[in-house]
C-alpha cells in the first residue's frame, strides 16, 4: 500500500520503503546535528525535517518524525555544513543511538553541495529507521545536512489589527521570507514592500509609514504603518520580486476624534461683489468626516487679498453632523484671495483650514474713472502722457472684458483741435486717448462718458500759449484824432500764438504812423509819445500817443510791428486827423 504526506508544498509518495528520521542520544558529551532536507538529483524531494532551526542535539527526537521515502531513487543531492576543521559522517541506522558511524558510512571533511550521492554509500537499508550525522571530534554541534534555502514566498507572521485612521497599526506587522519548503529563510535580507490590496477598504485610502523594509533573519518588520481613511475589510499585500507575494487577513480602520477643519466645497474662481458658497467639514487626523463633541461655530476670514470680505461669514457644525455650508460671503476686489475657516466657539481646538487661491473677476460695468489724469501742456501739443480711463464695476474693479466706446470732452472755454480723437473703444476695459490736442490756453478739466455708465471728470490741468506768432489790435485808434491831444482810450496790441492765445514776448512792439495826406505835411508823433512798448501779459499798451503837425484829413493808420515772429506787423483801422 502506498501512502503520502505533504512536505512544505510538495506531496511525497511513500513507495518501496519508508522510515522515520530522528536523532540518537548523547554519547560521551559529543554532539552531532542533523538538519534536514535531502533532495533527489532529479529534483524530487527525498526527505525533510520539520524544524526551522537547522540544529538539534543527540538524544532529542524530532517530533513528529520526518518521513523518508526513496521512491525508487538510487541517489540524492545534499548540502553538508561542517564546523571549521571538523569532519562528519552521514549514514542510515537501525537504532536511534547514532553512537558511531557504521561500516561503510561516508565521511565528509569539507562543507559544500554534494550531488548524486549513491544511497548505497550512506548507506540506507530496509532496516534503517534513522538518519545520523556525527562529528566525533567536536564537543558542540558541528555537522549537519541542510537544503539550499532558496527564498520562494512571503507570509504575514503578525497580521494587521483593527485601529483608528492615521494611528500606527499595533503590534507591528511582520512578514516572513519562506523557502520553497515553506520554512523561514533566516539568511534572507530581501527587500519587502507593503501596500493596500487593490479593491479593499475605502477607495482613495493612503497607506503611510515606511512601506519598504529589508528582512532581518528572514523577517521584515513594519512598525509605523497607518491608513488615513476609515473603512472595513482592508487587506495588505506584501511583495518582493521574484518571490510569491502574500495577502494579510482582513482588518478595519475606524474614524478617530475630530482634530481639524477641511473644505469640501470651495470655489477656485468668483465674481467680485457676488456671493459665493463654501462647505467646511470637521475631520479626524486621517481626513475622515466626524462630528465635533459640541456644537461648533465656524468663522470665515480673509487670509490674503487686497479686497474686503463681507456678507454672512459664520455657521455652525452640530454634534449631529460634520459640516456646515456658508453660502453668502462676498469679496469686493478683482484679485486673488485665500480664505481661512476657524472654529471660534465650541470645539475650538480644531485646526483651521486655509483655501487655495480663489481668483475673482470684476462684476458688471457701472462707472468710468480716470487712471492717467491730463497734465500741463502747450496749445497745439498733445496731452502727454496719454490720458487713460478705466471701465469699472460698482466696487471700482477694472472690467477687463469691456470694449465699449468712451467719449472725451473739454470743459467750458477749452478747445480740442479737430485732429483729436475724442471717442475711443476700450481695450481690456481701458480707453487710451493719445492725441488730445487743446488749442485754447487756460485751466480746464476733461469729462468722460460711456452710454448709461456713470461718467467722470478729471482733475484740472493747464494749457499754456504757444510761441508768439502774430499781432492783433486790441483797442483800435478812434475814428478821429485831435492834433496835439493824447489818444484816449489808450491803444492796445495783442501778441498771440497761432491759436489766438495771448503770449509773452521779449521784444517791444513798435508803433509807426502811416500819414495819408497829399501832399504830406509835417504831421508826426508828438514829442514825448512812447512808440516802443514792452509786452505785458500778451498786451502792448500805448498810453501816451499824440499827433503833431499842420495837416488835416482822413485815411491815416498806425502800424504795430514785433520783430522775430511769423506775422510781425498789423495795421490799425483808419482815422481822421483834425
Amino acid at each position: 500500500m502506498t501512502t503520502g504526506r505533504h512536505i512544505g508544498r510538495q506531496e511525497v509518495d511513500r513507495g518501496a520503503w519508508s522510515r522515520s528520521v530522528a536523532r540518537g542520544p548523547r554519547k560521551n558529551s559529543v554532539l552531532a546535528v542533523l538538519v534536514a532536507v535531502a533532495f533527489l538529483a532529479s529534483g524530487i524531494l527525498l526527505f525533510a525535517q520539520n524544524t526551522k532551526t537547522g540544529t538539534a542535539s543527540l538524544g532529542v527526537q524530532v517530533a513528529p518524525a520526518v518521513q523518508l521515502t526513496t521512491n525508487g531513487t538510487t541517489s540524492v543531492s545534499l548540502w553538508i555544513r561542517l564546523a571549521t576543521g571538523g569532519t562528519g559522517s552521514l549514514w542510515g541506522d537501525s537504532t536511534n543511538t547514532c553512537t558511531s558511524p557504521i561500516t561503510g558510512a561516508t565521511t565528509y571533511s569539507t562543507s559544500g553541495e554534494y550531488n548524486n550521492i549513491p544511497l548505497s554509500s550512506i548507506p540506507f537499508t530496509s532496516s534503517n529507521n534513522y538518519v545520523c550525522a556525527y562529528n566525533p571530534t567536536a564537543a558542540i554541534p558541528s555537522a549537519y545536512v541542510v537544503w539550499p534555502h532558496t527564498p520562494a514566498s512571503l507570509k504575514f507572521s503578525t497580521q494587521p489589527t483593527n485601529t483608528t485612521s492615521a494611528a500606527p497599526i499595533s503590534p507591528a506587522v511582520t512578514v516572513q521570507v519562506l523557502d520553497s519548503n515553506g520554512l523561514l529563510d533566516t539568511g534572507s535580507t530581501a527587500s519587502v514592500t507593503i501596500s493596500i490590496t487593490s479593491g479593499t477598504g475605502t477607495s482613495g485610502a493612503t497607506l503611510s509609514g515606511t512601506l519598504t523594509q529589508s528582512a532581518v533573519n528572514g523577517v521584515a518588520t513594519f512598525n509605523n504603518l497607518s491608513i488615513n481613511k476609515a473603512g472595513t475589510a482592508y487587506t495588505l499585500t506584501a511583495s518582493s520580486s521574484p518571490l510569491t507575494g502574500a495577502t494579510s487577513s482582513a482588518f478595519n480602520i475606524s474614524a478617530g476624534a475630530a482634530t481639524k477643519l477641511a473644505y469640501t466645497t470651495v470655489p477656485s474662481t468668483g465674481t467680485a461683489g457676488t456671493a459665493f458658497s463654501v462647505t467646511v467639514q470637521s475631520q479626524d487626523a486621517g481626513g475622515n468626516p466626524v462630528s465635533p463633541t459640541s456644537n461648533t461655530t465656524i468663522t470665515l476670514s480673509k487670509a490674503s487679498g487686497g479686497g474686503t470680505l463681507s456678507g454672512t461669514l459664520t455657521g455652525s457644525i452640530p454634534t449631529s453632523g460634520n459640516s456646515v455650508t456658508i453660502s453668502t460671503p462676498v469679496y469686493s476686489k478683482s484679485d486673488t484671495m485665500t480664505l481661512t475657516a476657524t472654529a471660534t466657539a465650541g470645539e475650538t481646538s480644531l485646526t483651521p483650514v486655509t483655501s487655495g487661491n480663489i481668483v475673482f473677476s470684476a462684476g458688471a460695468a457701472t462707472q468710468l474713472a480716470f487712471t492717467t489724469q491730463p497734465s500741463t501742456t502747450t496749445a497745439g501739443s498733445a496731452v502727454s502722457p496719454a490720458v487713460t480711463i478705466q471701465v469699472r464695476d460698482v466696487n471700482g474693479n477694472l472690467v477687463t472684458t469691456n470694449s465699449s466706446n468712451v467719449t472725451i470732452a473739454i470743459s467750458s472755454g477749452g478747445v480740442l483741435s479737430g485732429g483729436s480723437t475724442l471717442t475711443v473703444a476700450a481695450s481690456g476695459g481701458v480707453a487710451t486717448f493719445s492725441n488730445l490736442v487743446p488749442t485754447r490756453s487756460g485751466s480746464f478739466t476733461l469729462s468722460a462718458t460711456d452710454g448709461s455708465l456713470t461718467g467722470t471728470t478729471s482733475s484740472s490741468f493747464t494749457v499754456n500759449a504757444a510761441a508768439a506768432n502774430k499781432l492783433v489790435w486790441g483797442q483800435q485808434p478812434p475814428s478821429s484824432i485831435t492834433r496835439g491831444t493824447t489818444i484816449s482810450p489808450a491803444m492796445t496790441v495783442f501778441v498771440e500764438d497761432q491759436y489766438g492765445n495771448l503770449t509773452s514776448s521779449a521784444s517791444n512792439v513798435v508803433l509807426t504812423f502811416n500819414v495819408n495826406f497829399n501832399p504830406p505835411g509835417s504831421d508826426a508823433f508828438k514829442t514825448g509819445s512812447t512808440t516802443s512798448v514792452g509786452v505785458i501779459s500778451g498786451t502792448a499798451t500805448f498810453s501816451n500817443i499824440a499827433i503833431s503837425g499842420n495837416k488835416t484829413g482822413s485815411g491815416s493808420t498806425f502800424t504795430a510791428t514785433l520783430s522775430g515772429i511769423a506775422n510781425p506787423t498789423v495795421v490799425s483801422s483808419t482815422f481822421a486827423v483834425q
